[in-house]
Formats: C-alpha cells, sequence, structure tokens
C-alpha cells in the first residue's frame, strides 16, 4: 500500500487559571491573538510572563505575553506604566560585577524570571525596548554569581512575524546608528561568519568600557529576514586592546563562531550522575524557553549543541529547517536540517527510532484487534494516514496496552535510552502529547513534540524528559510503558569521536 503520513507539528495553547470576582465591564476589551482567538477581559497585571486578563464571564486569565500580536502587546505596555529601555543597561558600570540576585531586583521593571535558576533568565516583557524599538526578547546568562553575557532580540521571525527587506535593513540601520552614538565611535569592521549548512550571520562590534555589544543579523533563503540580536559581555581587556580593536577582538572570540573543543568519550561519561535511587541522570544540559513558538524542535536542537559547547541557537536551527510560529518545524525538515547542522559542528545525527508508514500500519492493525475485543470503534483510514487524528481518535488505554505488547520493541526502546545516557549522550524524543496524563501541565495538550531524554531509571523503568518551556519542565519522569506508548522517533546528536 503507497500509504503516506500527514505528520502534526509542535503548537501551542493558552494557559487556563484560577477563578475571581467579575471585572468592571468599563475595563473590557476584546484582545484578537494572533492565532484568531479572541477573549473578552480587563488587563490586571503582568507577572512572570503571563498578561493576567479578568473576563467577562468571571474568570482570571493568565495569558502568555508571546501569544499577543505586537499592537496588543504595545497596549499592555500602556496599560503595565512599566519601563524597561536596555539604554539603562549600557549605562550601568557595575552591570557586569552585580550579584546576580541583587541585578534581577534591579531591574525587577524588566520582567526577567529564571529559566535555569542561577544560570539564565528569559523576559518578554511588553515594555521592552532598545532605541525606542520594541525589543521581542531578553536572555541573561550568569556566571560565578553575576551576569556574564545579555542578549536582546530586536526581530525574530519566530515573534515578531515576517517583514520585509526594507523594514529589516531600516530597522537594522537605526541600531547601529544608536550604538555608534552610545559608544562614540563607529563599529569595527567585522567579516562574515559562516555557521553549519554555509547559514552566514554578520556582525559589528562596539566597546565602550566596561561593556562591549556584538549585533548579529542573518538572513534566510532568498534575502528572507531571520533575526536581529544584541549580545552584551563585559568589555575585554586581551592584550591591553581598546575601542575598534577590542571589539574586533570581541567578535573574533565571541560565541557567534560555533566551534568548541571536541569532547571524548570520557568527557562525556564523567557527566553522568548515577543516584542512589538508581537515577542516570545528565544534570548538565542547559534549559533553553522556546515560550509560544512552535519552536520545540528548534529549542531541543539548541540545548544539545549548547550541552556540547557549540553555540546556535533556536532561531539559527528553525532558519535551516523552515520552522514558523504557527506550524513549527516538520519531522522531515528537522531531520534533514539537524543533520547538516551536526555535519557543519562536527557531530553525527542518528535515527534510532522512527516511526514510519509500515510501523503505523502495524500499529493500527493491532489497535483495532484489540479495540474489536472491547467493542470499541476501530480506527479507520485510506491512503493517507493522518497520524494526529489517528491518535486523538484511538483509546489512549487500548493504545498503550497494544504498544506495550510488543515487548521487545519496548525494551529496544529503553535499551537504546539507557546505552547512550550511560555515554553521557542526550537523545531528541519525538512524541505525541495528549495520551498519558503529564506533571506539570504542558503548555502544549496535544500533538507532535519533540523533547529531550536526559535520564533513566533501569531500576524503576522510568524515563527522565525535559521539556523546553523553561525551569518547571526541567526533569520529569515517566514510567516506561506510557513513554514508549508516545513516541513516535528516537534521534542523537553526538561528537564524531564517540562511538
Amino acid at each position: 500500500m503507497n500509504s503516506r503520513l500527514r505528520k502534526t507539528r509542535c503548537s501551542t495553547i493558552l494557559l487556563l487559571l484560577a477563578w475571581t470576582a467579575q471585572a468592571f465591564a468599563a475595563d473590557m476589551r476584546v484582545w484578537t491573538l494572533p492565532n484568531g482567538t479572541t477573549i473578552e477581559g480587563a488587563y490586571v497585571a503582568f507577572e512572570e510572563g503571563h498578561v493576567i486578563l479578568d473576563t467577562a464571564d468571571g474568570r482570571r486569565l493568565g495569558v502568555p505575553i508571546e501569544a499577543f500580536g505586537a499592537e496588543d502587546q504595545n497596549l499592555l505596555c500602556d496599560l503595565s506604566g512599566a519601563e524597561a529601555h536596555l539604554e539603562n543597561w549600557l549605562q550601568d558600570p557595575g552591570l557586569w560585577t552585580t550579584p546576580a540576585a541583587d541585578l534581577m531586583s534591579k531591574y525587577a521593571a524588566f520582567g526577567l524570571v529564571w529559566v535555569d535558576e542561577g544560570l539564565s533568565a528569559r523576559s518578554h516583557h511588553p515594555c521592552l525596548k532598545f532605541n525606542g524599538k520594541k525589543v521581542w526578547e531578553l536572555l541573561a546568562s550568569f556566571a560565578n554569581g553575576q551576569a556574564g553575557q545579555i542578549v536582546a532580540s530586536l526581530y525574530n521571525r519566530g515573534d515578531a512575524g515576517s517583514i520585509t527587506a526594507e523594514q529589516f535593513k531600516a530597522l537594522l540601520v537605526s541600531a547601529q546608528e544608536a550604538l555608534t552614538r552610545w559608544s562614540a565611535a563607529p563599529p569595527s569592521p567585522v567579516r562574515e561568519l559562516r555557521g553549519p549548512a554555509n547559514t552566514r550571520v554578520y556582525a559589528r562590534a562596539w566597546v565602550r568600557a566596561p561593556h562591549q555589544v556584538i549585533l548579529q543579523w542573518s538572513l534566510g533563503a532568498n534575502g528572507v529576514p531571520e533575526f536581529i540580536r544584541m549580545r552584551m559581555t563585559p568589555a575585554s581587556t586581551a592584550g591591553g586592546a581598546s575601542g575598534a580593536a577590542a571589539a574586533a577582538m570581541a567578535i573574533q572570540a565571541s560565541a557567534t563562531a560555533p566551534r568548541a573543543a571536541i569532547l571524548n568519550s570520557a568527557a562525556l561519561r564523567a557527566r553522568v550522575r548515577r543516584e542512589s535511587t538508581g537515577d542516570l541522570l545528565l544534570p548538565d544540559v542547559p534549559m533553553v524557553d522556546q515560550g509560544q513558538k512552535g519552536y520545540c524542535a528548534a529549542a531541543v536542537t539548541e540545548r544539545v549543541l549548547r550541552y556540547y559547547g557549540r553555540d546556535f541557537d533556536q532561531h539559527q536551527v528553525a532558519q535551516l529547517a523552515g520552522s514558523t510560529a504557527e506550524g513549527g518545524t516538520s519531522g522531515e525538515a528537522l531531520v534533514e536540517s539537524v543533520s547538516r547542522i551536526a555535519r557543519g559542528l562536527d557531530l553525527n545525527f542518528r535515527k534510532l527510532i522512527e516511526m514510519e508508514v509500515q510501523e503505523y500500519l502495524r500499529l493500527i492493525e493491532d489497535y483495532n484487534r484489540a479495540a474489536r475485543k472491547k467493542d470499541l470503534p476501530p480506527f479507520q483510514h485510506d491512503l493517507m494516514i493522518d497520524v494526529d487524528l489517528m491518535y486523538r481518535t484511538m483509546d489512549a488505554a487500548t493504545l498503550r496496552e497494544v504498544r506495550a505488547a510488543r515487548a521487545v520493541n519496548m525494551r529496544q526502546f529503553f535499551a537504546s535510552v539507557q546505552e547512550n545516557i550511560g555515554m553521557g549522550v542526550p537523545l531528541l524524543w519525538g512524541v505525541m502529547l495528549g495520551i498519558v496524563g503529564e506533571t506539570p501541565e504542558l503548555p502544549q495538550a496535544a500533538g507532535g513534540h519533540l523533547r529531550l531524554i536526559i535520564g533513566c531509571n533501569p531500576r524503576t523503568q522510568e524515563i527522565l524528559y525535559s521539556d523546553s518551556w523553561g525551569s518547571g519542565h526541567a526533569l520529569k519522569r515517566m514510567p516506561l510503558a506510557d513513554a514508549w506508548a508516545i513516541t513516535t522517533g528516537l534521534y542523537t546528536m553526538l561528537p564524531r569521536n564517540v562511538r
């Protein structure tokens, strides 16, 4: 049978919340989100990345700020009354020496929320601005209890949507002019940098002690604007250089260059933590928060790359994989693009498990046989198997039973996990959400998703996993039978010298 699969992509939904008293009708307005959802509610506050609304039907609703369009975000900024101008950071002489907790308190108005406690924080505050223009995301990285890098997204396609080449150029020129005014010197000439799969990242650098700023931007296929980001770090004084010379040194030494020392097998195995409970865990996999973008595949890939010391962020991965905020990354595009990224970074990409047509046909046959015994309706399909519809239609308990019944396949899945975790290698795990219950509640209720397996417990037969939605999803566990029931793919990306 020449069946074809229609696979789902990562998607996100709004987060629901608690009840409260009816808001005053005079404060009500209808908010129309880019995905077409409408909410009638009154603004209450902005808390930890969520806009709190009192709805007309008496609920209190928390909606991620990224779910709102640019026009509504501007209105929300006005309603919050906050000011969060990045120029304040660039004028702060103690930015890089202030203890992390004090810095978070000092700049509380910027809405930073911990992604990895003590290591990284993130903000999508609607009032974030640089040069009078919106900043879509702010990421702060900490080391030794102090800030080490701050990255501001002046534009990225995932959050801001598509813009014209003319708009992109105007935004870029405006940012460059603002940084030249700030530093009182022109930027250093920096040659074009090339990343994996022939991606190009352009950059300019400015220095004004104690800060250095690197402005980076990239265009995709056919000149499509992808991102503009501003990296702030402590000014380098290496070799006594200053001004343009220091900036040039900074850009060449910056994390833009994706190369890093190749890890060997011994170094990776040393990262495995073996607990008395039986857990085998990789605690050093960094967290990346994909937010409300359908960037689960891109964010997971970034996390693995950073684990290996490669700096290649989710916007660059999305650029190669063709991710969109609404649709995420298709499975085929992910495999192809991640493979190209891996080759360019001296890494190998391996497919350990991937559900193909024959596997789905066999699963349907097994399920329908079990469903008939329970007087449940079988799953019917034509030449195209709608995978999302299949999983939504099938009885979850029966699906779990028939997948677990093929014990050999489930044992092979766990053996692959245990082998790679024991080597210090995290696994990219393709799953279908909505089949088994998970805690905490996920921002995405159903559909295809990519997450990381960062551990396992052979004693309790559990999978230890992580989702790219911040610290609350950093480490979770699931019984093997549940994990196998939702599995659609399993992949690794690892150094070429690791066997």
